[in-house]
């Protein structure tokens, strides 16, 4: 979705984005039913700042923008948030 964005937002000269890709790890103990996981690697970052979240905060026009796009570009089936 990230990569659809960039390319439909190069023509309006729209800041990029880009993601990290998670990996599937298997747990050697289940967690409630749960066996696999996704995570993203560490980001090595001491300030993570957060863009937005499940509700109202939003500090990064660009990020609300690509929240808005996933909702609509999947015919409102889902929404990528908590960026």
């Amino acid at each position: 979705m990230a990569a659809l964005y960039r390319r439909e937002t190069a023509k309006l000269n729209i800041q990029p984005i880009f993601f990290l890709a998670p990996t599937i790890y298997k747990l050697e103990t289940p967690f409630n039913g749960i066996t696999y996981i996704y995570a993203e690697p560490n980001l090595g970052v001491k300030d993570f700042q957060k863009f937005t979240n499940n509700y109202s905060h939003c500090v990064n026009d660009v990020m609300a923008s690509f929240s808005h796009f996933s909702y609509e570009y999947s015919a409102h089936y889902f929404m990528i948030n908590d960026l």
